[in-house]
């Protein structure tokens, strides 16, 4: 078993999505149970119908494309098994559903940066824009 030490060490792993050309990163989340029974929504994605976690569209940020590294997925099965092999099922799956992926996000986002969001889901995402401001702002 892995001690928390261990676990904070990983990578905080994720998807890179490209909206309005700006480079957005949305997190994977390792498989828990509530998944297979939460409801499909917007703001996130269930990988194998929540079997192998999900993708958090709702908190998805703004990143310069030189502030992501690639993860090598078989370094990562050789320094844990049941994790590396995780994120190769959250890779392969993403690919294969990559458009159905990129159309959620952008309407999302679309819902949240023109205000035709119910309040639920606009509290459960982030600021798209104001994050974008800050990422200008940061990064010229």
């Amino acid at each position: 078993m892995k001690s928390f030490e261990d676990k904070k060490k990983r990578p905080f792993v994720g998807i890179v999505l490209k909206i309005n050309n700006i480079n957005y990163f949305a997190p994977l989340s390792s498989p828990k149970e509530k998944h297979k029974r939460m409801k499909t929504s917007l703001d996130f994605v269930k990988i194998n119908n929540g079997r192998d976690g999900i993708i958090n569209l709702n908190n998805m940020i703004p990143v310069p494309i030189e502030c992501c590294i690639k993860i090598n997925i078989s370094k990562e099965i050789q320094d844990d098994k049941n994790y590396g092999l995780i994120l190769k099922y959250q890779y392969i799956w993403c690919n294969e559903n990559k458009e159905q992926i990129i159309k959620k996000a952008i309407k999302l986002y679309n819902l949240i940066t023109y205000n035709k969001a119910n309040l639920k889901l606009k509290n459960r995402c982030c600021n798209y824009k104001k994050l974008e401001e800050k990422l200008k702002k940061f990064y010229l």
